[in-house]
């Protein structure tokens, strides 16, 4: 299933208000969890408010950019450990 049969081409405005919640509550508990299946849900809700609700696209390109820089950062530490582990003696 694509993400375009997912959704409707159309939504109503009941549907865009009920996505927009779930994206502005999902985005603070996801951030705050770190639930990654959270997360993913958001980042899904932020591109279709993206397609049909572009006014929102300031708070979805920030949710965007705030995980990506978490998952950099993530990376970044593994990759950091990796390189210098810590010797038990």
């Amino acid at each position: 299933m694509s993400f375009l049969d997912r959704y409707p081409r159309n939504p109503t405005v009941e549907e865009l208000i009920v996505e927009l919640r779930k994206f502005l509550g999902g985005s603070s508990k996801a951030r705050v969890t770190g639930d990654e299946a959270a997360i993913h849900e958001c980042i899904r809700t932020g591109l279709w408010l993206l397609r049909h609700l572009p006014v929102a696209r300031d708070a979805v390109f920030d949710l965007i950019s705030i995980v990506y820089e978490e998952f950099v950062q993530k990376h970044l530490n593994n990759l950091e450990e990796v390189r210098n582990p810590i010797s038990c003696i």
